[in-house]
């Protein structure tokens, strides 16, 4: 497919899924003043919380199919449209947005953006579009069934056994599924297309957040160095639950950092539904996602507008006595939309697959992983160097025990054959 079809067929596809329907939604619910840079990443924010939403509700009752998804969600993109408002809103917006210097300042930071995170993630991945690990290979297979079937599947082939479908990434699989229906047929290209969309999507929310200390342009560049950092860069070089959930995540704290400043109810609701998606998106993500909100309630707490005159009136002893009802009120908002995602999370997962399991999951002890027993290894197998490799061959390639991996990258990314002992 050339670049030029492939461009096209991904806008078709993933416009829907990571922008479209929020724009209404955010012109009438967030509100608030801001440049190009603000209204993009509310926008990209509002459909993540609402598009994987209808993906979970339509795969639940069996009509994850193209026609669906795409009736459902220009349904959603237009309600918002009924309301005065958000077409004054959004009228305002596209005169704005028609400025030449507006122009030219979103094409500016869509090349920056583009030259720092977007093109460096995919040339590390190569020409050839294979992931970097054996994972990826496991959760987009949780996609494809759901999307081969329409639904979440009540069973799968796992270890050459019927199992349980794994309901952990509830979210992400349906969100995941919808895509692979609406790109083209080629798997690792589409799970191409769609990780380089939630790595877009994750540089405009933490440009969002960063904006709400920070300058815009600034704010740009601090996104951007946050996802160049190694660790992130790692995680956002595959598709994987986690980074859905972390680019949502990215978008709660927008939105929690709003509800501290505003005491808004509507703004806690919807930072308490986005936490919820994190949960069921993925419950590691959302145990630090605790921490963040923690050390949002401190900063507002501690560091407000009246501190300095605060200090300049009594002191420390001053400022603490009269800070100490605002540390309550934020931490409380805190806890509230930590503890409300946990209750609506765990609300959802029971009505959707009527188990509670996700909750046991986030909450269960370390597993004690026992020491590897000598007797129970077959005959002939020999473990590598590799463990994802021994994972793989043990649960897809049981007749090629003892293999050596295929290769690693070398210092000029090319594979070498590791040969065996």
């Amino acid at each position: 497919m050339g670049a030029v079809a492939t461009l096209l067929a991904a806008t078709f596809a993933l416009g829907p899924l990571f922008l479209y329907p929020g724009l209404g939604w955010a012109a009438l619910l967030l509100g608030g003043d801001g440049g190009p840079l603000v209204r993009l990443a509310q926008a990209v924010g509002m459909t993540l919380l609402i598009v994987p939403a209808v993906c979970v509700l339509l795969a639940t009752v069996g009509l994850l199919h193209p026609v669906a998804v795409l009736a459902s969600l220009g349904i959603v993109s237009v309600v918002p449209l009924a309301f005065p408002t958000t077409r004054e809103r959004l009228a305002g917006d596209l005169r704005w947005l028609a400025r030449p210097r507006t122009l030219l300042a979103a094409g500016i930071g869509a090349v920056v953006v583009g030259a720092i995170v977007i093109w460096p993630s995919h040339a590390q991945v190569g020409p050839g579009l294979l992931p970097h690990n054996s994972t990826v290979w496991y959760y987009a297979n949780l996609a494809q069934l759901t999307a081969e079937s329409w639904r979440f599947p009540g069973l799968m082939v796992e270890w050459g056994e019927q199992r349980p479908f794994h309901t952990d990434y509830l979210p992400v699989t349906a969100h995941t599924a919808a895509a692979f229906q609406l790109l083209p047929r080629d798997l690792p290209l589409s799970l191409e297309l769609y990780r380089l969309a939630v790595l877009a999507a994750g540089a405009a929310l933490a440009a969002l957040l960063f904006r709400r200390w920070l300058p815009a342009w600034t704010a740009v560049l601090a996104a951007c160095l946050l996802l160049a950092t190694t660790r992130l860069d790692v995680k956002f070089l595959s598709y994987k639950p986690e980074t859905f959930g972390l680019v949502i995540g990215l978008f709660v704290l927008w939105l929690a950092d709003r509800t501290l400043a505003e005491r808004s109810l509507r703004l806690g609701l919807l930072s308490v539904a986005g936490a919820a998606l994190v949960f069921l998106s993925h419950a590691e993500v959302f145990l630090v996602l605790g921490p963040a909100l923690l050390g949002l309630a401190g900063g507002h707490a501690l560091f407000g507008e009246p501190l300095a005159e605060h200090v300049a009136g009594g002191g420390p002893r001053y400022v603490l006595r009269r800070r100490l009802p605002a540390v309550a009120i934020a931490a409380g908002l805190a806890a509230v939309v930590f503890l409300g995602g946990i209750a609506a999370g765990t609300a959802a997962s029971l009505a959707v697959t009527g188990s509670g399991r996700i909750l046991g999951y986030a909450t269960s002890p370390t597993t004690r992983i026992d020491p590897l027993q000598p007797e129970r290894i077959p005959v002939g197998w020999r473990l590598t160097e590799d463990p994802t490799w021994d994972f793989v061959i043990a649960a897809t390639r049981a007749e090629r025990a003892g293999a050596p991996p295929p290769g690693r990258r070398s210092p000029l990314g090319r594979f070498q054959q590791v040969a065996p002992d």
